[in-house]
């Protein structure tokens, strides 16, 4: 089952005396997603989703509107303390 924190939902090992990690919940199907340089990907053989994070802080990337077109904004900016300013371009796929 995965576990509510301060930012969100995350999946953790059971032994947190051995073991630290923490893995995120995948949007689409809730399985747990195990995290890349750029991007979360999903561990479930039938999902498969990549969500893209933020290299620098690890944050949830979001998709932003400015006058000069669509791109990634780290959701860390939205944090008072530690705020990460962080943006990429928006692929498409």
């Amino acid at each position: 089952m995965p576990k509510t924190g301060q930012y969100g939902n995350y999946y953790s090992c059971t032994n947190t005396q051995i073991c630290e990690t923490k893995l995120r919940v995948c949007k689409s199907c809730s399985s747990p997603s195990v995290d890349k340089s750029t991007y979360s990907q999903c561990v479930n053989i039938e999902c498969k989703t990549q969500h893209p994070i933020c290299e620098k802080c690890g944050c949830e990337m979001r998709k932003r509107k400015s006058k000069h077109g669509e791109f990634l904004g780290c959701s860390g900016f939205e944090l008072k303390e530690d705020s990460c300013k962080n943006t990429r371009k928006l692929t498409v796929t």
